[in-house]
């Protein structure tokens, strides 16, 4: 798998996005991340050749894209109502596009598996559900054999159960295989479970893309212009199971308690902490029912309208944040490099 590396610009009618020297990493999952209608989807489109780019520089590793058809690119797409052949069978349609490319990384019964295909496969796309149908959409774009998988919000027009189950199916791709996937979404959460870099798309600019971890360190940061912020962390499974039926992750030499999981010792998993979930204090605290204390140092202090956003380092350079009133601050005097003991209400593993 190779890098996609652009520059230039995307027009589409009177709308122009400018897109900087950048590069799409050949691993895991870079998230094109911003409002509606701010471009994501043009990008995506100019990208796959589906729409004229002239003035867009694309290069797949060594090898120029522009002008090039769309079949010999090598990407698998599924978009938001992703069609599918109405007059053929799941099965028919999964299999046609290795007419065209031999199977190589995925394999037709090794897809059905993955994606539990099997019980659908003679049905027909109208006999399906959305869910249902996305499901058979990703697994035809994985048996295209892609370069790159490409996802204009998969996940938008899904129920919550849907979204959850193809949200698993596409953290178990990216997870087994080593395939790079670009995903369009305006959704904090599926950028928490799935990305690994991203470039956030606004007021006709695109940003070099950057680490998830980078991204979500700071209270100041654009996935949360319309969210409460919140903690991103990795860690490593220590037990997933505890006499008190609860789990044991490590963070550097800290360690948290969660709900069970049903990873194994030594997974590597990413948590979530809501800022609003977690309290501070000048020293331990008895008698309450927070399970987690942490004593942590200031990082830095963000003071908003309404409240104070304080990062404090955890390991690894990951950091916790915390919502704490004007009153508190003060009372405090909470500054960078202080020592608190921070006190974890709501610990979530994704």
């Amino acid at each position: 798998m190779a890098e996609l590396k652009l520059s230039g610009q995307v027009q589409r009618g009177g709308f122009r996005l400018q897109v900087p020297d950048m590069v799409l990493p050949a691993e895991g999952v870079t998230v094109l991340f911003g409002p509606s209608g701010v471009g994501k989807s043009t990008l995506l489109d100019a990208v796959a050749g589906l729409i004229p780019a002239p003035a867009l520089r694309i290069c797949h590793g060594d090898q120029d894209w522009r002008g090039m058809p769309p079949p010999q690119r090598g990407i698998g797409m599924v978009r938001q109502q992703e069609p599918l052949f109405a007059h053929l069978t799941v099965a028919q349609n999964l299999r046609f596009p290795l007419q065209f490319v031999p199977a190589r990384l995925f394999h037709f019964d090794e897809v059905v598996r993955l994606l539990g295909l099997a019980e659908w496969l003679v049905r027909y796309p109208q006999q399906l559900s959305g869910g249902q149908r996305q499901r058979v959409a990703l697994g035809r774009a994985l048996l295209r054999q892609p370069a790159w998988l490409f996802l204009d919000e998969p996940l938008s027009a899904l129920d919550d159960p849907a979204r959850r189950e193809i949200l698993g199916l596409l953290e178990q791709v990216k997870r087994d295989y080593a395939v790079p996937m670009l995903l369009v979404t305006h959704r904090v959460d599926e950028v928490e479970r799935l990305a690994d870099h991203v470039a956030f798309v606004d007021h006709g600019e695109v940003a070099p893309p950057v680490s998830v971890w980078q991204a979500v360190r700071t209270a100041g940061s654009r996935l949360f212009a319309t969210a409460e912020p919140v903690s991103l962390l990795q860690g490593r499974v220590l037990n997933p199971a505890n006499a008190d039926g609860l789990s044991e992750v490590q963070i550097g030499q800290q360690r948290l308690l969660a709900q069970p999981l049903s990873l194994p010792p030594g997974a590597v998993c990413r948590i979530r902490i809501p800022a609003s979930q977690v309290m501070l204090a000048q020293a331990p605290v008895a008698g309450v029912s927070a399970l987690n204390q942490l004593a942590l140092q200031v990082e830095s202090v963000t003071v908003q309208a309404h409240q104070v956003v304080v990062s404090l380092a955890v390991a690894d350079g990951q950091v916790l944040l915390a919502t704490v009133t004007r009153r508190t601050f003060e009372a405090f005097a909470i500054k960078p490099h202080q020592r608190l003991w921070a006190l974890i209400k709501a610990v979530s593993i994704l």
